[in-house]
C-alpha cells in the first residue's frame, strides 16, 4: 500500500502491484464502481514518447463480497476478530470494507479458516450479516521500467499513478507519487525487541492503542526524521542507531498515551539525541549513506556532511 513518501517498487523485481483505496469528499473510504489508471514518468518532458509508461487501462478493484457471520465490534470479547461467511478472497495484510452504516476501514492481520484477526478493533458494532467486501484498487507498474538501471541512476522517479475512479456516479481523478529504490526498507525492531527497556509497557497500555501499529508509528517517524535532512531511508543504512532512535520513539509514544510524565521526558531526551546524531554534522558511527546512483559509500563506517552549525 501506499506509504508517506508514496508508493515504492524494488528495482529489479519486476512488474510490481501498486495498491490504493478510494475516499469520497468526506475522506471516507468506499469501494468505486469503476476505475482505471495510467502511469506516467513526471521527471521527463510532457512531450517525450517515454512520458507514459503504462497507458491508461482498467484498474483491478477487490471482488470480495461476503458478510460477517456474528456480531463484532468493540463490545464483542475479542474485538479484533471477526467471523465471515466465506473467507475466499481474503487475503491477511489487504484493507476491507466493513459495515452497512456505519462502514468502516479494516485491515486483516491473519485468517484462520473464517476466523480473522485485525491489525485493529474496529472503532463502531457490526451485526451478524453486515457486509465485508473488497475495498483495494490496484494496477501493476511495469517491469521495464522498474528494472532499468537508469530510471535508478536518475532519482528514481518521480512517477505518478494516475487513478481515475468512479464513485457515487461522479468521476474522481487522484494522483499518487511512485518512486523506484534499490531495496526495501524493512523494520528495525520487533515488539519484543523495542519492549526490552521496560517489558511492561504492553501490559499498562492495555486496550488505550494496539503496540504493533505504535511501533509501525515510530518507524514511520524516523524515517521522516531522515527525510527531512534530505536522505532517502532507502539508502541510507542506519541499523544499530536506527534501532535505537525507533525504540526510543516507540517508548515516548507509550509514555506519551499513558500519561507517564517522568517516562516521556527520558525517552523524548533519548528520541532526540539518536535523531541528533545522525541528523547534525558527521552522522553516527555505524551508519551509511550510499550513493543513489552507482550503489556504493565512501570508505569507512560513515561519511562527513557538512552543516551549518559543524565546523569543517
Amino acid at each position: 500500500m501506499i506509504g508517506i513518501e508514496g508508493h515504492i517498487v524494488v528495482y529489479g523485481e519486476g512488474a510490481q502491484t501498486l495498491r490504493t483505496v478510494a475516499l469520497d469528499r468526506r475522506g471516507e473510504p468506499v469501494v468505486p464502481s469503476a476505475a482505471t489508471y495510467s502511469i506516467v514518468a513526471l521527471f521527463r518532458a510532457s512531450t517525450a514518447d517515454t512520458r507514459t509508461v503504462q497507458a491508461s487501462t482498467a484498474a483491478t478493484i477487490d471482488s470480495v463480497s461476503t458478510t460477517i457471520s456474528a456480531a463484532g465490534g468493540p463490545d464483542t470479547a475479542n474485538p479484533r476478530e471477526i467471523s465471515a461467511t466465506s473467507a475466499a478472497g481474503i487475503l491477511a495484510g489487504h484493507r476491507y470494507l466493513l459495515g452497512d452504516g456505519p462502514t468502516e476501514e479494516v485491515a486483516v492481520e491473519a485468517l484462520n479458516g473464517t476466523t480473522l484477526t485485525l491489525e485493529r478493533a474496529p472503532l463502531y458494532s457490526h451485526a451478524s450479516g453486515a457486509a465485508l467486501v473488497g475495498l483495494e484498487i490496484s494496477g501493476t507498474f511495469p517491469a521495464a521500467e522498474v528494472n532499468d538501471e537508469d530510471n535508478v541512476k536518475g532519482g528514481g522517479g518521480p512517477y505518478a499513478v494516475i487513478w481515475d475512479l468512479t464513485i457515487a456516479g461522479e468521476t474522481q481523478v487522484t494522483r499518487e507519487l511512485v518512486w523506484i529504490r534499490r531495496s526495501h526498507v524493512r523494520p528495525f525492531l520487533t515488539l519484543t525487541d523495542a519492549t526490552k527497556p521496560d517489558p511492561t509497557i504492553t501490559v499498562r497500555l492495555g486496550d488505550r492503542s494496539d503496540p504493533d501499529l505504535l511501533l509501525q508509528v515510530a518507524h514511520e517517524d524516523y524515517r521522516n526524521a531522515i527525510r527531512k535532512v534530505g536522505r532517502d531511508p532507502a539508502d541510507f543504512y542506519s541499523r544499530e542507531v536506527g534501532a535505537s532512535a525507533v525504540r526510543a520513539r516507540f517508548l515516548l509514544l507509550a509514555s506519551m498515551i499513558l500519561r507517564e510524565e517522568d517516562n516521556r521526558q527520558f525517552w523524548r531526551d533519548e528520541w532526540d539525541s539518536e535523531i541528533s546524531s545522525i541528523q547534525i554534522g558527521r552522522h553516527a558511527q555505524g551508519t551509511v549513506l550510499t550513493d543513489r546512483d552507482s550503489d556504493t559509500a565512501d570508505e569507512g563506517s560513515s561519511t562527513a556532511f557538512s552543516h551549518p552549525f559543524t565546523l569543517s
